[in-house]
């Protein structure tokens, strides 16, 4: 359902608020992420133009879950703080300056099955590709990293490693490190991941390890957020679903850190083509 009207605040804390169209008041929820995509421009008397889902309880409010925005807008200052058509044009300009990009992923360590309390997983699989603008892979990258946790049964069934190989292969994060600054430096790739975890993990592992954080001098793009907001995905979408929606076909993951960051390439390809075309086709 389209709501269009100005923006009523009602509870900030709650990511509450109002749009009074002619008729009534609609109250409206907004899920973390997106509210703070958008928080700074929810002025009170703002236009806004957006599409909600089936309204639910929030508290003490009858609010309708906001699905996603076309349109914010100062009336008052008649500045356009948001269009969904000029964000869509944004990313084109985004995906044409790209040039070479180095997809990783990481696969993480996993509390016991039955584990109560807090857990900090720990790096266990760097994967990584990079590729050029023609689409040449110019490196890949693929290794075990040692861990100080004992590796549980949980992480060695979901991961189907081999204890006797990883103990033999595995590498220190210092060496990983260094080699992902090293291929950077040389490359000055975009790095592009699907999701926010992983970046989130590295950044923790380059903290744990008293390391500088070599992504703060390149750009990292969350392709999973992206791609989210430009379909409209009430959520986000599994990897390996949308590899199997865009090529149509029935690919299963198998939580290998190279073999899912090619996975992402071809995901990013056809993404991509969208954006330029301006086109939606899953």
């Amino acid at each position: 359902m389209r709501i269009y009207g100005l923006v009523k605040v009602i509870n900030k804390q709650k990511r509450i608020y109002g749009v009074k169209t002619f008729s009534r008041i609609y109250y409206i929820y907004f899920k973390r992420s997106l509210y703070q995509t958008f928080k700074n421009y929810l002025n009170e008397n703002n236009l806004i133009d957006l599409e909600v889902m089936e309204p639910k309880m929030q508290g003490e409010y009858f609010a309708y879950p906001v699905y996603y925005i076309s349109k914010i807008k100062s009336l008052l200052l008649n500045k356009l703080y948001f269009s969904e058509e000029n964000n869509n044009l944004s990313l084109k300009h985004l995906f044409k300056s790209i040039r070479n990009v180095l997809i990783l992923d990481l696969e993480m360590t996993m509390p016991p099955f039955n584990y109560k309390g807090s857990y900090e997983p720990t790096i266990i699989e760097m994967g990584y590709v990079l590729y050029d603008d023609k689409g040449n892979m110019k490196l890949n990258y693929n290794e075990y990293l040692k861990t100080d946790q004992e590796l549980s049964n949980r992480t060695i069934n979901f991961l189907k490693l081999k204890p006797r190989d990883y103990y033999k292969n595995a590498v220190t994060f210092y060496k990983s490190y260094n080699e992902l600054k090293r291929n950077l430096k040389k490359y000055k790739p975009t790095l592009i991941v699907y999701g926010k975890n992983d970046i989130l993990i590295l950044k923790k592992a380059f903290a744990k390890y008293n390391l500088p954080n070599i992504l703060n001098y390149i750009r990292v793009i969350n392709l999973a957020s992206l791609i989210e907001n430009y379909y409209h995905h009430k959520n986000e979408v599994g990897l390996f679903n949308l590899y199997n929606a865009y090529y149509k076909t029935d690919l299963k993951q198998t939580h290998d850190a190279l073999d899912d960051a090619k996975i992402t390439y071809e995901v990013y390809k056809a993404f991509k083509k969208d954006i330029l075309l301006e086109i939606k086709t899953i």
